[in-house]
């Protein structure tokens, strides 16, 4: 199985103060689109860990608002993507 996870789209996750403490919610347009979203929940430690990494990336702190802020929640959410296997010919 190969995991994948939402980055960069247009207001995710959603960076007011209100909504950076509560859990992530998928965007409206990737409802329905028949993949299988996963949501994590982190114990306490990962969610600290997170954060830390997070922090870590100076270069990353000149984005706008509370960017980088919305994705040290304590939440993730992943979706499944099928993985193939390439198939070789032998002759």
């Amino acid at each position: 199985m190969l995991w994948g996870y939402l980055v960069h789209y247009a207001d995710f996750p959603e960076t007011s103060d209100e909504k950076i403490s509560q859990p992530l919610s998928l965007p409206a347009a990737f409802s329905g689109l028949g993949s299988r979203w996963v949501y994590l929940t982190l114990t306490p430690g990962q969610a600290r860990h997170k954060n830390t990494a997070l922090h870590a990336y100076t270069s990353q702190k000149a984005l706008p608002g509370q960017l980088l802020t919305s994705f040290a929640g304590q939440d993730e959410i992943f979706f499944s993507l099928p993985l193939s296997m390439p198939t070789r010919t032998v002759l």
